[in-house]
This record gives structure tokens, C-alpha cells and sequence, in this order.
């Protein structure tokens, strides 16, 4: 499942030098927060990767695998609210076929998650 538009929305993106940012939103109706967990919703870390993947694609403009996580800390729980979160690629390297993107998942007060994402051209 694509979490473009069902967990999440793309608000803006905005490149500045060697890092490019997506201000999202997230959806609190996607069903993935019904069921993690219920009257307390968070966003699991595996949907954050995913969507640092997705994010990555668009920037990309290419379909990736994803096929490392290194260094992945989620420091914060991510809970679906009206706030906007940031999500900044940095350093996006290419060797041959793979992408390497060191990601932060942030707003204006908190870091929700640091990681470092791998990716192969599908």
C-alpha cells in the first residue's frame, strides 16, 4: 500500500542545496492508526521508513527498493495531528543502481526520527 495520500500528504517541497524538505501532513483517518493503536494513535516506524522511501522517489523521480536502514532511531512518538512535520533528505548519494538518504522526521519542537535509508533502483 502507498502511504502517499492515505497516511500521509504531500503539502510542499522545497530543495535548498544538498537537502530537500516535504512538508506533510498526516492523515488521522488512515487505517493503519485505527489499528496502532486505538484511542492513542502512533505512527509505526516501519510506515516512517516507508514514507521516507516514498519521499525519496518523488525527489528522485524513480521507483526504489528499499534494501538498508541503518542507524534508525525514532526519539519521539509521531502521532497524527494538524501539525505539519518535516521531512528533510540529506546527503542523497548515488552509487550505480542505489540511493543512500540520511532522512530527519521533524516539526518546529520535535525530532520524531533519524535514519539512514539504502534504496536500489526497482
Amino acid at each position: 500500500m502507498k502511504l502517499n495520500r492515505n497516511l500521509y500528504k504531500i503539502i510542499n517541497k522545497e530543495t535548498v542545496g544538498e537537502v530537500t524538505t516535504y512538508i506533510i501532513t498526516l492523515i488521522p483517518s488512515c487505517v493503519i492508526y485505527a489499528a496502532h493503536f486505538p484511542g492513542m494513535p502512533i505512527t509505526p516506524g516501519v510506515c516512517q521508513i516507508q514514507m521516507t522511501k516514498e519521499l525519496l522517489e518523488d525527489c528522485l523521480n524513480r521507483t526504489l527498493r528499499i534494501s538498508g536502514v541503518k542507524n534508525a532511531k525514532f526519539v519521539s512518538v509521531l502521532t497524527p495531528t494538524d501539525k505539519p512535520i518535516r521531512v528533510s533528505l540529506n546527503k542523497i548519494k548515488q552509487e550505480d543502481n542505489q540511493f543512500k538518504v540520511q532522512a530527519v522526521i521533524a516539526d518546529d519542537d520535535t525530532t520524531y526520527a533519524k535514519l539512514s535509508l539504502q534504496t536500489v533502483i526497482a
